[in-house]
């Protein structure tokens, strides 16, 4: 092994050996010295101790006894390094204590006696770390060596001692200290300090044996120690590590332990805060707020943890890195996250020093405001302000700020809480929770309607009784009403001359207020039995038993107001809605009227005017009552200014008998005339056909009436209620046809409604009020032409269609058919004026109708529509009846050509005179059309078309035109097809207008389907039976549409009359007037071989109404006064040939204007006998319609009775 060697040296007093040798020059033999054991065999290099060594022989030596300086050299002792501390083998180091006696500064090895030597150990050593081997050579000669004679150890180094921050008055921390040599000595452990506190370590750790000649020696790496509850105070505090003895070095290192104190709350604002409905920002003030580097203090509130957002107003912790003390903690307190109370406010610091804050700081956490009730109510404040009482819970006043109370918006113009209804919040001070408050609302601040009312906390608070998403429901809500209005005082003016009067106010805002009612001054006199009239009220929304009603009436006692005098009216609504009307309306007080003649004296049944004559009759009533009590009200009554004459018109139907006048004033005073008048039995009149018509042109029309036995003097109209009358022309009776009377209106009357009068009939005369309306605007966008076909033979039915601008044509103004109009077609000349039969509705655009025979000329066409107000088309010179027969296609063959050129069709029919064939289809085009004039007659036209460019699937109409006379006749229809003959792709039922697709009522499967006509116009596309996916569910209903001009598909109507049973996959054809359904299935699934016919109606084969007759009912159960339209079919015998018990279609319509009399009127109907297919067996019943009501349209026809 190598070796180095490191000369110490230790001096020796001579004085202490001389007893021990005698000094001699020479060397001498000395014994051999034997180093037993050494103590402690565990030091501290970096100590001073002095290590003992025990054995035998070991002997000093003199030298230079017998000089002036005698000296003695000790025993030298050399520490041999051979072993590091883990026991691996080391370079060996020698150190040699007292080479050189005479060296005084080396003398490190002392003497005791030959059994016990030691020797010094101290930093200027500088003795390496390690197990070292001790030889001791006495100075004789003699030497032994003491192998792993002791081990030399370092001091403990201290690297941290953690967790620090930390604190240590609310609870133990366990420190670990981590470096290393921290040593364990048999049972002795190493003591640290801090703060001049020592503390045993709890656990060492991370250790390792040091070799040596001690075995229960460690080396650790890690030790914990328990600082107990204020066992160190607040401070930074030295930490240092004392090894145990014999090796009792202290660590060396600056290591600093941070004991902080707990947090201290201050205090917390905002407060107090309604969490109710959103999170709240808070700031939380104090002192010792640490932050750790990314962590920091948690804050709790009533035990939840809040959000911590910001720390600030720090400083830096000296000797402590990334570390601040601060003073302010910004916070988030989540919604809903506590309930209302006084909540604990805790500040907690981060690990490692998780103390918290002790002080009792509260945060007021208070509920949202919650409204309950709101009175009085209903308020009105156009008149003035309004005080009212909100209560509820959770209305804070905060120092001197209060809720604000928003009412629909609207802020109250003043809020004060209610003494005795508060009590303080807790946790907080200043401010108190109150259940009720006192609020103004000022004049006009809230228009009538109801108001949400909404309470809003002062802030910190904040929170509202109506929070986002809350609906107008939840809330308490204000009921403002408007005042009382007066629209209306009836009577107007009042007479008071001969009793009390009650009169009626009619408005809006008259309001009842549980029992309590409005009161109502006239002047200074108020009304008595106030009462508001039934039917009248409607509740006040938002409060209970309070009614808003529009009329009300009271008694005015007689004589309380003077005649002639007008005084104002004034109604004031009960609280605490006392508002009044603002507006001023007056009631006259007028004398009672006088009545002192009537002329004519006599008058007929048919009714008339008379002249009354007297004073005040200034908006009077009037009626006449016969000897039986019953009374006739006037349609009209006319006063001139002066109120001293009378015009009092009373419609047809008086009795024959002397009625009395009875005349009550404007006021409610009355005056009667006795026996005033007289009637005769006369002619009635009960309608004009046309009703209404266009002041633009002259126009034939027909008076209908009752009782006519002549031809009148004169026939007149006037404006309704009175005004000059204007004879209409040519007035002309057929004795034949006795309950019509003709005559022309003249163009030129003013817009406007027209009482009819027929006068001079037996001596007679008779009135129709209202029986005319005249309208300056033909307002149906008819077609140009209109008609189609625009002629027809003369003397001969003729079926036609009439035509107006569809619905997406129509300009601002017009307007286009509605379901059914009347059509006319009148010739003035000729003095002849019919109405078109059998009219049908097919579109708003489209009718049907037949037009009756004719005498030959040229004809205007009128159209008026139902309902009120009235709508009239008009167009001149509309339709000729021709003498020469036009031409009649019968039929047109084949039925579909193909999509190419050299098409050729034949043209089936009668009167082709000089033809000319046009073909046009619906998409536009008009093919190519030659006529072959060698193979053509009168009655079959030839014809080769061009059909290449005409869309495929196209329908097309036929139009033959006889040159000669420009008459024509057209035929639906010829389709185009693919050159193959197949089908065109499937499509809308109407290629060019969409809008006029029409889907059946009810889905179908299989139905049957067929086509028939009523007349050449009117044809109709029929779907049968048919079923709902099963067989199961056949279906007995027959759907029918009427089809336009090119076939399009106007809307399904089901028919009345079903099939006998359900009927399903079965074939329809129709033949000549009939339609079959051939077999099928039933709805049992069997198939059936039963074939169905149904006829199809002749429009023109109908019952035809000869006369009417109005008479007055005998036993008092008569019409009601208004216009009433009857209809009248036919069901024929049971065995008749084409439609065996079917019923007819309805005759035209005949309607009449029943007139205001006591038990009503009757009417009397005449018709012509209708016979079965063989023109021989009458039919077997009648069956009467009319409408249920008065004044309704023939839409409303209802079964009246069978005859």
């Amino acid at each position: 092994m190598k070796t180095r060697t490191i000369l110490l040296f230790t001096l020796v007093s001579l004085l202490g050996l001389l007893g021990l040798a005698t000094g001699c020059s020479n060397e001498v033999d000395g014994p051999t010295p034997v180093p037993a054991a050494v103590d402690p065999q565990v030091i501290c290099h970096q100590a001073d101790t002095w290590v003992l060594i025990n054995g035998t022989d070991f002997s000093p030596s003199p030298v230079d006894a017998l000089t002036d300086d005698p000296q003695v050299a000790l025993p030298q002792v050399t520490l041999s390094l051979v072993n590091d501390i883990d026991g691996s083998t080391l370079e060996q180091v020698d150190y040699l204590l007292n080479p050189d006696p005479a060296d005084a500064a080396n003398l490190r090895v002392k003497w005791t006696s030959s059994r016990q030597l030691s020797f010094f150990v101290d930093p200027a050593l500088a003795l390496q770390r390690g197990v070292y081997d001790l030889e001791v050579r006495n100075p004789t000669g003699g030497k032994n060596l003491k192998t792993q004679a002791f081990t030399a150890v370092p001091p403990p180094t201290l690297t941290s001692a953690l967790p620090t921050p930390i604190c240590t008055a609310q609870y133990a921390n366990e420190i670990t200290l981590a470096g290393d040599f921290f040593l364990i000595i048999g049972d002795a452990r190493p003591v640290v300090t801090v703060g001049g506190v020592d503390f045993t370590p709890v656990a060492m750790e991370d250790c390792s044996p040091i070799a040596g000649p001690r075995t229960d020696v460690q080396s650790c790496r890690t030790m914990r120690i328990s600082v107990g509850v204020d066992d160190v105070g607040a401070g930074a505090h030295a930490v240092t590590v004392t090894n145990p003895a014999p090796a009792s070095c202290v660590s060396s290192e600056a290591v600093t332990l941070h004991i902080v104190p707990p947090p201290s709350v201050e205090g917390i604002d905002p407060e107090p805060v309604c969490i109710e409905q959103g999170d709240r920002g808070l700031i939380v003030t104090g002192s010792g707020f640490l932050t750790l580097g990314a962590s920091w203090p948690t804050v709790t509130i009533g035990g939840v943890e809040v959000t911590v957002e910001a720390v600030s107003d720090c400083v830096d912790i000296e000797g402590l890195a990334d570390a601040q003390s601060c003073s302010t903690i910004e916070i988030t307190l989540a919604q809903d996250a506590l309930d209302p109370g006084a909540q604990p406010v805790v500040v907690t610091n981060p690990e490692t020093a998780q103390c918290a804050s002790v002080e009792l700081v509260e945060l007021a956490v208070v509920p949202a405001p919650a409204t309950l009730s709101l009175e009085p109510q209903p308020i009105c404040t156009e008149q003035g302000e309004n005080i009212l009482l909100l209560t509820g819970t959770g209305f804070l006043q905060i120092g001197a700020d209060v809720p604000e109370v928003l009412l629909g918006g609207v802020p109250a113009a003043s809020v004060a809480m209610v003494d005795g209804s508060c009590t303080a919040v807790p946790g907080t001070e200043g401010a108190v929770s109150c259940t009720g408050m006192e609020i103004t609302v000022a004049q006009g601040d809230l228009p009538p309607g109801l108001h949400e009312v909404e309470v809003i906390n002062p802030d910190p608070a904040g929170c509202t009784s109506l929070p986002e998403g809350q609906t107008i429901e939840d809330a308490v809500m204000l009921s403002v009403v408007p005042p009382p209005a007066i629209a209306l005082i009836q009577p107007n003016p009042v007479c008071l001359s001969q009793t009390d009067m009650r009169i009626t106010l009619t408005g809006t805002g008259f309001l009842q207020v549980g029992e309590e009612l409005p009161s109502v001054t006239v002047g200074a006199v108020a009304l008595s039995d106030v009462t508001l009239t039934d039917g009248t009220c409607e509740p006040v929304e938002g409060v209970a038993d309070v009614f808003s009603c529009t009329q009300l009436s009271g008694t005015l006692p007689m004589g309380s107001l003077s005649v002639g005098s007008s005084y104002p009216v004034t109604i004031t609504n009960p609280d605490p809605a006392g508002c009044y009307n603002s507006e001023t309306i007056e009631l006259e007080v007028a004398p009672p009227p006088d009545v002192t003649g009537i002329t004519p004296a006599q008058i007929c049944s048919g009714g008339g005017v008379f002249t009354v004559t007297g004073t005040n009759l200034q908006g009077i009533s009037a009626y006449l009552m016969d000897p039986d009590g019953g009374t006739v009200e006037p349609s009209s009554i006319t006063v001139n200014p002066e109120g001293t004459e009378a015009l009092i018109a009373f419609a047809a139907g008086l009795r024959t008998t002397t009625y009395s006048l009875h005349v009550t004033g404007a006021g409610g005073c009355s005056d009667m005339l006795a026996s005033a008048i007289t009637v005769n039995l006369g002619p009635v009149v009960y309608y004009m056909d046309p009703p209404a018509v266009y002041n633009g042109i002259s126009i034939r029309a027909t008076i209908y009436g009752s009782g006519i036995t002549g031809v009148p003097s004169s026939v007149t109209v006037a404006p309704a209620g009175g005004g000059t009358e204007t004879p209409l022309l040519d007035v002309a009776w057929d004795p034949l046809r006795p309950s019509r009377i003709m005559a022309t209106i003249p163009s030129g009357l003013d817009a406007g409604s027209y009482d009819v009068f027929v006068r001079g009939v037996g001596g007679c005369d008779s009135f129709l009020p209202e029986g005319l309306t005249v309208v300056s605007e033909a307002t149906i966008a008819l077609l140009d032409p209109p008609m189609n076909p625009p002629f027809g033979q003369e003397l001969t039915n003729v079926a036609v269609n009439v035509l107006a601008k569809t619905d997406a044509d129509l300009l601002a103004g017009e307007v286009n058919f509605l379901a059914t109009p009347r059509v006319y077609l009148s010739n003035t000349s000729l003095q002849t004026a019919e109405p078109l039969k059998a009219v049908v509705f097919n579109s708003t655009s489209q009718l049907s109708a037949v037009v009756p025979s004719l005498p030959a000329g040229v004809y205007d066409l009128v159209v008026i529509n139902p309902g009120v107000p009235a709508t009239v088309g008009y167009a001149e010179a509309a339709y000729e009846a021709v003498v020469v027969a036009p031409p009649v296609i019968i039929d047109a063959l084949p039925t579909k050509i193909n999509k190419e050129a050299g098409q050729d069709l034949v043209i089936y029919g009668q009167n082709f005179f000089n033809p000319v064939v046009v073909l046009e289809c619906e998409d536009g085009t008009l093919p190519p059309v030659v006529l072959n004039a060698g193979l053509s007659t009168f009655t079959e036209l030839h014809v080769v078309i061009d059909a290449s460019l005409v869309y495929n699937g196209a329908v097309c109409v036929v139009r033959v035109t006889n040159s000669v006379d420009g008459t024509w006749d057209e035929y639906f229809s010829v389709s185009v097809t693919t050159p193959a003959g197949n089908i065109s792709p499937f499509r809308p039922s109407f290629l060019t207008q969409p809008e006029l697709i029409s889907n059946l009522n009810t889905g179908r499967r299989a139905p049957g389907l067929a086509y028939g006509r009523a007349t050449r116009k009117a044809q109709f596309l029929y779907a049968i039976g048919g079923d709902d996916g099963t067989s199961a569910g056949a279906m007995d209903t027959v759907e029918v549409a009427n089809l336009g001009r090119f076939g399009e598909i106007g809307a399904w109507r089901t028919l009345g009359n079903p099939l006998p049973s359900g009927r399903t996959l079965a074939q329809a054809r129709s033949l000549g007037r009939f339609v079959y359904l051939l077999g099928g299935l039933e709805t049992t699934g069997t198939a059936t071989d039963e074939i169905l016919r149904a006829q199809i109606l002749d429009p023109l084969a109908v019952p035809e109404l000869v006369d009417v007759n109005l008479q007055f009912a005998a036993l008092g159960n008569g019409l009601a006064a208004g216009s009433w339209t009857y209809v009248i079919s036919a069901v024929l015998p049971a065995a008749d040939a084409d439609n065996p018990g079917g019923e007819t279609l309805p005759s035209e319509a005949v309607t009449l204007y029943a007139p205001e009399v006591p038990d009503g009127v009757e009417i009397s109907l005449t018709w012509n006998t209708m016979y079965g297919a063989d023109f021989m067996t009458p039919a077997a019943e009648y069956r009467i319609y009319r409408t249920q009501n008065p004044n309704e349209g023939a839409g409303e026809l209802r079964l009246l009775a069978v005859i």
